[in-house]
């Protein structure tokens, strides 16, 4: 059963700044397409990943698709559009997963690359780092952000602030923040490096 967006949502959407939200969510999918590439000769055209993730926000995505907008949770539209392109890519990543193709690009590309099962096990425990990121920051909308654009590999203040619309000062403060709240972690996770 198809559903119903939220007229309060609809509205927000319609009244959304489009003309600022279309480059930037732009810039962004073009960056994950860029990512893609490196992983599997995955191919994801930009512009299709942004309307994707529009259509989703609008409850008209593939198969009556829909991703409700929790405003408690990503108060900036930008943002919650940005956790779609990600789920879609993640999606993609998936499928080549378990469907991989056996092109001689790909032949070639897995040739030059280090042992497979390296590659598995590493994969395996960034995966689980990551988690325990997120549960560690878990509930600070801003912080969220911040990682999320880390985990993109961006790590300049400027850069994280050209992405998200902070100023560079609270780029700062909340970098502090994450460094506060990881300690522990960074801790548990590297018991030799003392700290």
């Amino acid at each position: 059963m198809k559903k119903t967006i939220n007229p309060e949502v609809l509205q927000e959407l319609e009244e959304a700044d489009w003309n600022d939200l279309l480059p930037r969510l732009l810039k962004y999918a073009r960056y994950k397409s860029l990512k893609l590439l490196q992983f599997g000769h995955i191919v994801a055209d930009p512009e299709e990943l942004v309307e994707k993730a529009i259509g989703l926000a609008y409850g008209v995505g593939e198969d009556d698709g829909y991703r409700e907008w929790n405003k408690e949770k990503f108060p900036d539209l930008y943002i919650f559009l940005l956790t779609i392109i990600n789920s879609i890519v993640s999606h993609l990543i998936e499928h080549h997963k378990k469907f991989p193709t056996d092109g001689i690009e790909d032949q070639e590309i897995l040739s030059a690359s280090p042992n497979p099962e390296e590659v598995v096990i590493q994969t395996d425990n960034l995966e689980k780092i990551q988690k325990r990121i997120y549960q560690a920051v878990e509930g600070d909308d801003e912080i969220e952000t911040v990682i999320l654009f880390i985990g993109e590999g961006l790590t300049a203040p400027r850069d994280i602030a050209a992405q998200t619309g902070f100023d560079i000062a609270r780029v700062n403060s909340i970098l502090k923040r994450i460094r506060r709240k990881l300690r522990p972690l960074y801790s548990e996770l590297f018991p030799e490096k003392g700290h």
